[in-house]
């Protein structure tokens, strides 16, 4: 029994300091991200630097673009005049039991109105964001837009 009672306060002990070790990770992870995303960029941007290296490791500040749409018919029009309505994906969903019906819901479609269900990939959305950007191109209201920098750091 009292073997028993060594191996629960042993299991129990084992618990806190797993609990510990991910609370002291977790801080950590948030203190890495303070000095990637704040620090290192505030001192890249303030030195006009985008790259360097420093003791045989470089760093290079990278920045990403985070879009929503405040109204998305707009945007979507918006990014057709740019030049960029490619990057949208455009789905009819249909859902048909039988062939009979879809042939003739084929038929109804070419003659009727239907919506479109949009949908983009952030990563392109964020590329041609910054490309737009870099070009001194004004994006509008309607289009909301977070701006992230980070500092990359390799071997």
């Amino acid at each position: 029994m009292n073997e028993l009672k060594l191996l629960i306060k042993k299991v129990d002990s084992l618990n806190k300091e797993i609990s510990d070790l991910t609370d002291a990770l977790e801080s950590k992870k948030v203190e890495l991200k303070h000095y990637i995303e704040t620090v290192l960029p505030d001192i890249f941007m303030n030195e006009n630097i985008s790259k360097i290296t420093v003791d045989g490791r470089a760093l290079r500040l990278s920045t990403n673009y985070f879009v929503s749409f405040k109204d998305q018919e707009k945007a979507i029009e918006w990014f057709e005049k740019q030049g960029l309505g490619e990057i949208f994906k455009r789905d009819v969903v249909v859902h048909c039991p039988s062939d009979e019906y879809k042939n003739l819901l084929t038929t109804q479609l070419a003659l009727s109105d239907y919506d479109y269900k949009f949908s983009h990939h952030w990563k392109a959305m964020s590329a041609q964001i910054a490309r737009l950007v870099e070009d001194g191109i004004d994006i509008p209201d309607f289009i909301g837009m977070s701006q992230v920098n980070k500092v990359l750091v390799g071997d």
